[in-house]
């Protein structure tokens, strides 16, 4: 049996090229195990957004694939879906992607005494993001602080 790190990037080789082949990006994937009831979770993007077709071709294709390879040795529900509104930004290129949107970010450790941050990116570059904040103006946040950080919606 294959370590569930491995088996997701198993999983990955396999469903990108088809995820890909719709004009869609494999933005995430997620197997969540527990008891008798295991969930594949897969978040596909495009610019624009993703809609329910795209969601349910992608479900039908890759639920296909998947029992023909029959990699994931136990049950699961297979869930495709969008990242949402207020996705994550995962990778440094999303922080690029979203120059001029607002997000919400948390450090791993403090900088300026603050461990929580939301403001406007103003750029990404030499793995350092640069943001606007409301009240205390640009800061530079070298990019491996950051441990998680969202789009925020501002309405």
């Amino acid at each position: 049996m294959m370590d569930t790190e491995n088996l997701i990037h198993k999983i990955e080789e396999i469903i990108k090229p088809v995820i890909e082949s719709e004009g869609l990006e494999l933005f995430d994937l997620k197997l969540l195990e527990g008891g008798n009831q295991s969930f594949l979770r897969i978040f596909i993007d495009k610019d624009g957004g993703v809609t329910l077709d795209d969601c349910q071709n992608v479900s039908t294709q890759v639920g296909a694939i998947l029992d023909v390879e029959d990699i994931i040795d136990c049950h699961y529900i297979l869930e495709v879906s969008s990242p949402g509104l207020e996705r994550p930004l995962k990778k440094e290129e999303d922080f690029v992607k979203y120059t001029g949107e607002t997000i919400r970010l948390s450090l791993f450790s403090p900088l300026n005494d603050k461990k929580k941050f939301t403001g406007k990116i103003i750029d990404f570059k030499s793995n350092t993001l640069t943001l606007e904040l409301k009240k205390d103006g640009k800061i530079n946040i070298p990019y491996d602080m950051i441990k998680n950080a969202k789009l925020e919606i501002e309405l």
